[in-house]
């Protein structure tokens, strides 16, 4: 697991450093297990916990700008030197500690170059990390070599040196000198003295070019003793500031901030904890469910098959993980719950340290972080090591039976958080863990762990997992995890419902990231459906249920109308010890970043969809507009730029063209569409108002363009009033996209571009005469069942109507009868929609003297 911001750098500049570091520190921390050998044992530690603090030291240390410079090969060296500076302290026998401590450096360098091969460096290598060594213990750098090459990188000695060597000195504070450790042992005066003067410094850091120190202290003695290692580091920083003044950024001074507190009493106050009662409340108060206690069980053993299937992996071995859960009943009523795996079991120190130990996970163990990055690339579930109090929350008596490869099969019972445990030795050799939970009487009669199994398991697949179902014999830990197993094999195994998937007929997509996998899909119905719909997305964690949210939640607002399900890989989001529901923090707002960016490939498969027949590709036009309609702006340029192979409908014709296609034509673009219920003043007649559709002005202006050869799209359009902008139009989904090419649309809904732009076709003066210049006869071969039009303030006539080319040819004939004549006058008023005036035609005609 990376650790330090030098780690992350080396991983990403290489990937070869990086994991040959990790087998390096294996070594280096199982040598410095012995660092407080023999008279050491009154120094302050020079061991694990100090390697550890020098490394984190580096990361206030060395600026951001400053790693910038450092190459990998260079990380490498320092952190290496960082592991064995300290570590050849260690006496080779009893009466060697003094002579240890005065050549720890060189003998760092000889036992480098003897185990060079057991440790994993070259000869070069070794070179340079020993000079890096060397330099934290001179008092000139330039008694070290200035830098070495290797292979093609030059490695910067001095600078390394003195990185080590500041970072190591101003390791000073309480954690060099545990106060656990100062009360059990029995120190002379010298070593009291530094043991107390780390316990009183709080900490040091760098602001700028400024070292910072603070320090609490209570007598003149502890004032003075943290002013001495105060100019300590400013002679330390003497020696190492040429490379802190040319080199790196500059370190000038050494601050110190001693607070002195008034008081008699030289002692540490602590809380204290009545355990029993904390543990109480820890179970009460994590869980809700009473069922719980199946899922934390189940997470126990598929990260103990983990582990198996790394250690197998390792080794080449074939491993096929099993978990099988086991209902005892009796009538309906659940008397016990059984688990049984073939995971990497446990021992009495396993025992000790994770089952007994509340609050202590295996997860947090550096032999089992090197172990799964090294093979199988994941984490482990547990966190909080106190899975397995949920038990109790249902039980007083849990039996687990366990055994470990190589290892002692045992077994114990748990009766209480309080009691005593008392191990014993098993007749149970398969490796792997049983556990056992006999249902307490007075707990909740509904507890069914069938539900649970059905509530929490919802894509576990990495095991083999089956659910079993006995009567109950009183006797559920009678047979032994071989025994099961091999009946699993046979009997009648309880089934189990899939856990839902999207309906065939649904619109969807499957996401994939580097530690997640899921879907997001929604019902194929009618658009206001889609629009009413909130959404919610299924949360898992290796497949195990944590709680179901709304889809906005975790993807971008236009896609809320979605369902889906998300299924994270362990540590990929934070949860809390109730694992109910997700923290959201920055792991989950970088995560909603991401699936906002995988949640266009739903956009990706509504543009395929418009490729498809009528029905599917409306549908998906028309959802698709209504994204757009709800994208903010950080989103749009994305989602447009996507639409290119988006194919849409030419008016009047069966071709489609995409509109990246499209864009390559002569603008305009021309867009037409059905207004629907947007309706425009008519007339009045009688003192009552007339409406009149636009739609087929809009049809005639598409065919015009159309027939000039202009490009016409037809676009499809929803009755639902949603959005901002009213109804969902596809039209606003294909503008947007040509504005953001640059391409000029023209809205045929919204724009009149016939009036005065044709002529009429010849009529005789006497007609002209009495219909007027506004009443034009056109030919619109493409509309022949319309006989006419308003367009604006002029009438238009469609001499492709077989009817009206019949008027047109009788206008034609001169002369004209004066009653024909009076009757196309009132027929063209009443086309026209100025039924008022036609009316008056007709009464001042029938009052005439006239035939």
């Amino acid at each position: 697991m990376i650790t330090s911001k030098l780690r992350k750098i080396i991983q990403e500049l290489s990937t070869e450093h990086y994991f040959r570091l990790q087998f390096v520190e294996t070594k280096a921390r199982q040598l410095l297990e012995y660092s407080q050998g023999g008279a050491h044992l009154t120094f302050t530690p020079h061991g694990v916990s100090h390697i550890s603090a020098v490394e984190q030291n580096y990361e206030w240390l060395i600026t951001d700008q400053d790693l910038e410079t450092f190459n990998a090969s260079e990380l490498f060296c320092l952190l290496c030197a960082t592991f064995f500076h300290d570590a050849l302290m260690i006496p080779r026998r009893l009466g060697d500690e003094t002579a240890a401590r005065a050549q720890h450096t060189q003998r760092a360098n000889d036992f480098l170059i003897e185990h060079r091969d057991l440790i994993g460096l070259s000869i070069h290598e070794v070179d340079a990390i020993s000079e890096v060594i060397r330099a934290h213990a001179v008092y000139d750098l330039t008694e070290i070599n200035e830098r070495v090459v290797l292979g093609n990188q030059i490695i910067d000695l001095r600078k390394l040196g003195a990185c080590l060597s500041l970072a190591d000195i101003c390791h000073a504070d309480s954690s060099r000198a545990p106060e656990v450790v100062f009360r059990q042992l029995d120190l002379n005066e010298e070593s009291q003295y530094h043991w107390k003067r780390h316990l009183q410094i709080s900490g040091i850091t760098r602001q700028e070019d400024t070292i910072l120190m603070s320090a609490l202290t209570f007598s003149d003695q502890g004032s003075e003793a943290v002013s001495d290692y105060k100019d300590e580091i400013e002679q330390q920083l003497e020696i190492v500031r040429p490379y802190f003044d040319k080199v790196l950024r500059p370190i000038r001074r050494v601050e110190l901030t001693d607070k002195r507190l008034e008081s008699p009493l030289d002692q540490t106050l602590q809380f204290h904890t009545n355990t029993p009662a904390l543990l109480k409340i820890l179970i009460e108060g994590v869980y809700d469910r009473e069922d719980v206690f199946v899922r934390e069980l189940v997470q126990n053993s598929l990260d103990s098959c983990l582990l198996r299937r790394a250690k197998e992996q390792r080794r080449n071995v074939q491993y096929t993980p099993q978990i099988l859960l086991t209902v005892f009943y009796e009538g309906d009523k659940c008397r016990a719950f059984r688990i049984d795996d073939n995971g990497i079991g446990m021992d009495l120190n396993d025992v000790r340290d994770t089952v007994l130990w509340i609050g202590n996970s295996i997860s947090s163990r550096d032999d089992v972080i090197t172990l799964l990055n090294q093979t199988v690339q994941k984490n482990l579930i547990a966190t909080f090591g106190i899975g397995l109090l949920s038990c109790f929350k249902a039980s007083n008596n849990i039996l687990v039976r366990t055994c470990k490869e190589n290892g002692t099969p045992l077994q114990f019972t748990l009766t209480g958080v309080a009691d005593n445990v008392r191990p014993e030795k098993s007749t149970d050799t398969l490796v792997g863990t049983s556990l056992v939970v006999l249902i307490a009487p007075d707990k909740p009669a509904e507890i069914d762990p069938n539900d649970a199994i059905e509530y929490y398991f919802r894509q576990v697949k990495q095991v083999d997992l089956k659910v079993l179902g006995l009567e109950w014999d009183g006797n559920p830990e009678g047979r032994n995890r071989e025994e099961l197993f091999k009946m699993a094999r046979t009997a009648d195994l309880v089934p189990r419902t899939p856990y839902f998937v999207p309906d065939p007929s649904c619109i969807g997509v499957n996401l994939l990231g580097e530690d997640f996998s899921g879907s997001l899909w929604f019902d194929r119905d009618s658009v206001d459906t889609v629009v009413d719909y909130e959404g919610s997305v299924d949360i898992l964690n290796e497949g195990i249920f944590v709680a179901n949210e709304p889809t906005g939640d975790w993807f971008p607002d236009c896609t809320a109308f979605c369902d889906g399900v998300l299924n994270f890989s362990s540590k990929a989001i934070t949860l809390p010890a109730s694992r109910d529901r997700v923290i959201k923090n920055e792991v989950f707002r970088a995560r909603r970043i991401e699936l906002g960016e995988k949640s266009f490939a739903l956009v990706d498969e509504l543009v395929r969809l418009t490729h498809q027949d009528h029905s599917d590709r409306d549908y998906a036009a028309l959802i698709l507009s209504y994204i757009h309609s709800k994208l903010d702006d950080s989103l749009t340029d994305r989602f447009l730029r996507r639409l290119g192979s988006y194919r849409v409908k030419l008016f009047k014709q069966e071709d489609r063209e995409s509109l990246d296609d499209l864009k390559a034509t002569e603008p305009p673009i021309f867009i037409q569409y059905k207004k629907g219920t947007f309706v425009e003043d008519l007339t009045v007649i009688d003192g009552k108002q007339l409406y009149h559709k636009e739609d087929d002005l809009t049809e005639l202006q598409a065919a015009m363009m159309a027939q000039e050869g202009q490009v016409v799209v037809s676009a499809v359009r929803s009755d639902v009033r949603k959005t901002a902008s009213g109804s969902i139009l596809e039209a606003n989904l294909i503008i947007a996209f040509f504005e953001d090419a640059g391409v000029e649309t023209v809205d045929l809904a919204e724009e009149n571009v016939l009036e005065n732009k044709y002529r009429s076709m010849p009529i005789p003066s006497s007609v002209r005469r009495i219909v007027g210049n506004t009443t034009k006869f056109v030919e619109v071969p493409g509309l022949p069942n319309k006989r006419g039009w308003k367009v604006g303030n002029e009438f238009w006539i469609n001499l492709a109507n077989p009817t009206m080319r019949k008027v047109y040819d009788v206008l034609q004939m001169e002369p004209l009868n004066v009653g024909n004549l009076r009757l196309i006058t009132i027929l063209f008023t009443v086309m026209s929609y100025r039924l008022d005036d036609a009316v008056q035609k007709i009464a001042d005609w029938l009052g005439s003297n006239d035939d």
